[in-house]
């Protein structure tokens, strides 16, 4: 028997910002807040994407793209 699974896997790997963003359904201005609250954005290695590391960093904070688990206080 097949399971079928409803949610696809998140793939940890190099995004930009503009593409993570908008799979997380935020504003511009939260997700630069969110990038500098953590250690390992604060410092870009480049200007328009994210490594993996750094997405890994996010997804421990704030949870995996479309699954809302952040708070009020964290917009």
């Amino acid at each position: 028997m097949e399971e079928n699974k409803s949610t696809e896997a998140f793939e940890i790997k190099a995004y930009t910002k503009k593409e993570l963003r908008l799979m997380y359904g935020i504003p511009e201005s939260s997700f630069r807040r969110w990038l500098k609250e953590l250690p390992e954005t604060k410092e870009p290695c480049m200007k328009n994407w994210l490594t993996a590391i750094q997405v890994e960093a996010i997804i421990n904070k704030y949870g995996i793209p479309g699954q809302k688990r952040f708070s009020k206080t964290e917009f």
